[in-house]
């Protein structure tokens, strides 16, 4: 979470066109809790200070806080956000976070061409020692440049990123080189692709077929981790080679 000291009249006009957007109101048992809302995955909290006349504005989305406050004009704010599920739309998503062994998949689909680009990051960035460092953070946004400059993804497009925090490297780069980004749920064909290669993934490091026999539209991941964990107990060797010891707790 990013956060920002504002005074009161900027609260206000924040509050006001989060309103407008129509975002879903949050609630919390704080006595200096001002108000709260979420979007797509997207929050905004607004805490007093005790003992100052600022507010701390909480938000997780750099990209909307950002458009949030550019655009003083609601409707034309509105206007801007819509363009982000047209043609021109570039979807982000990944797979494989949840998952124990492994590395990840990243999809990147361009909704204009049709056009696909299918990065792995290899399982070595999520165990010791390289966990550690988080150099995977870095290696997700290489990926995600490698598959702009394959697909011709330009500035003019309006990038759709999962706001997980396995992206935050890769949108703070995108972000610095002037990209449209909102951090949003990709639930479309990205999610989709980055699944399906996630579960060819899985079965070319010898999982059981039958344990990768799900709809990658609509995954129950924690029945699908459940049998996972049952494969690993009953084949120590296997998960020696392919556990992420850094990215999860061996017990």
């Amino acid at each position: 979470m990013y956060f920002a000291d504002w005074n009161r009249d900027q609260v206000d006009k924040l509050i006001e066109k989060l309103d407008e957007l129509g975002w879903n109101k949050l609630n919390e048992n704080s006595n200096r809790y001002i108000a709260g809302y979420t979007f797509d995955g997207n929050i905004f909290k607004i805490y007093k200070y005790q003992n100052k006349e600022l507010y701390k504005v909480y938000y997780n989305s750099l990209p909307y806080f950002h458009y949030i406050n550019k655009y003083e004009d609601v409707n034309k704010l509105k206007q801007f956000l819509r363009q982000f599920h047209g043609k021109r739309v570039v979807e982000i998503d990944d797979a494989g976070i949840g998952c124990p062994i492994g590395g990840i998949v990243i999809c990147i689909y361009c909704k204009y061409t049709d056009l696909i680009a299918v990065k792995i990051v290899s399982l070595k960035y999520f165990q010791k020692p390289l966990y550690s460092t988080k150099q995977y953070l870095t290696e997700v946004s290489r990926r995600i440049q490698w598959g702009f400059k394959e697909l011709n993804i330009t500035r003019d497009y309006f990038i759709k990123i999962c706001p997980g925090d396995i992206f935050k490297v890769a949108i703070e780069h995108l972000w610095s080189r002037k990209y449209n980004i909102l951090t949003s749920k990709t639930e479309g064909l990205a999610h989709v692709i980055a699944e399906t290669r996630f579960l060819q993934y899985l079965e070319d490091l010898g999982v059981p077929k039958e344990i990768l026999d799900v709809n990658p539209r609509n995954i129950d991941y924690k029945e699908f981790n459940h049998a996972i964990n049952r494969f690993l107990r009953e084949n120590p060797l296997f998960k020696r080679r392919f556990f992420k010891t850094g990215w999860y707790k061996d017990r």
